[in-house]
């Protein structure tokens, strides 16, 4: 039996560096959040790789009920009963993008954006919340530059537990 595990290991062959994505996408923000104030997150989207990246810097967001041309960042919002939940604030306004919204990102850089989540979804429960965010470009990609790699993604982030309290 131990052979037959050492042999489908070798078959799999040497892991590679080359499977891991080039980039990283990470939100952090509060532990505990107040029912009637704001809830900010931070979202960074950074190189991880040795390349540049040429990426849609704009990191615009949209509703994950969204049709999948018109995702960019989008935000999946869980209530404490594990529902997804869905925008009901002021709804984010989308632009199609321009070759302007790209740019190269170096080995090590980051590009960062802030948001408070509770504009967008009605925290009414105490309890607690999940957030999570994935990248994936739906724009159009202007040309590469020299020396960069194009990258759409996608990417999901870490999942950020926020408690509501009173």
């Amino acid at each position: 039996m131990m052979l037959a595990f050492i042999l489908a290991l070798l078959a799999l062959g040497p892991h590679s560096w080359a499977d891991e994505p080039p980039a990283a996408l990470e939100i952090q923000g509060p532990v505990k959040a107040k029912k009637a104030g704001p809830i900010p997150i931070e979202i960074s989207l950074t190189n991880r790789g040795s390349q540049p990246l040429w990426v849609n810097k704009r990191l615009s967001f949209i509703s994950d009920f969204e049709l999948p041309p018109y995702q960019e960042l989008t935000l999946r919002v869980r209530d404490p009963d594990g529902r997804r939940m869905r925008i009901q604030g002021k709804r984010c306004g989308f632009d199609r993008g321009s070759p302007s919204d790209f740019a190269v990102l170096a080995p090590g850089d980051s590009r960062r954006t802030s948001l408070d989540i509770a504009r967008y979804y009605r925290f009414k429960k105490r309890g607690v919340y999940s957030v999570q965010i994935r990248y994936e470009n739906g724009s159009e990609m202007p040309p590469t530059p020299e020396g960069a790699t194009p990258f759409s993604g996608p990417l999901t982030s870490n999942e950020l537990k926020i408690r509501l309290v009173r």
